[in-house]
């Protein structure tokens, strides 16, 4: 695929993505709102026991959420590889893409703990109406998870810039190596070329216009 084709096809996935992803944090966040701030309240009814109406409204506005949340990260997907593209053709076009594999990789992990981060802000209250210990439950499997995804993602950038980093020192000793080549080939010469005898002007002009003798 030509550079330009894969520039605008990166781009055109982030023109495409970006609003999809905007509508579907908006119909989440209208969701969360009404559930929180009106239905909950209004649910302050017992249903059964101790079953309230306002944990079966918590439970399925999760649920709701969370497959919105699904197609949010299927955006963010897109919007994260048509970033690490964009991104690794611009630093080197000729491994662009096994490169842009690798910060595809990197930021998709920073994105998705980000969005989970975000989305545990909005759960936790909801969590808190069905059990208060939910939430504790919810963040620290999170947290655990969390650290281990931005663990391997830390370890990918850091192997390639382990190998950028020793690609540019090899290339430098190389130029080096060949200017040192260079320069002691030219001091060889210069030292052949001065050590070469200078005839004398008289012996010169001795041997101009004689002629050879006849036998």
């Amino acid at each position: 695929m030509a550079e330009n084709e894969a520039v605008k096809k990166f781009k055109f996935e982030l023109v495409d993505s970006i609003p999809k992803a905007l509508v579907y944090s908006m119909t989440a966040f209208v969701i969360w709102l009404f559930t929180k701030f009106l239905f909950v309240p209004l649910g302050n009814i017992t249903l059964y026991s101790d079953v309230r109406a306002s944990s079966v409204i918590v439970a399925v506005a999760i649920l709701t959420i969370l497959v919105i949340i699904l197609k949010i990260l299927k955006e963010i997907r897109d919007i994260c590889d048509a970033i690490a593209g964009i991104i690794a053709y611009s630093i080197d076009r000729n491994t662009a893409t096994l490169e842009s594999q690798v910060y595809q990789r990197a930021v998709r992990s920073l994105a998705y703990v980000l969005v989970a981060a975000i989305a545990f802000l909005f759960f936790s209250s909801l969590l808190n109406e069905i059990h208060p210990a939910l939430s504790g439950i919810v963040l620290i499997v999170m947290f655990f998870w969390a650290v281990g995804t931005l663990y391997s993602a830390g370890m990918l950038l850091s192997d390639k810039i382990e190998s950028k980093v020793k690609k540019t020192t090899s290339r430098m000793l190389s130029v080096e190596d060949k200017a040192e080549t260079e320069k002691s080939g030219e001091s060889k010469v210069k030292k052949v070329v001065e050590s070469k005898p200078v005839q004398p002007e008289w012996k010169k002009k001795k041997h101009v216009g004689r002629r050879p003798k006849k036998k």
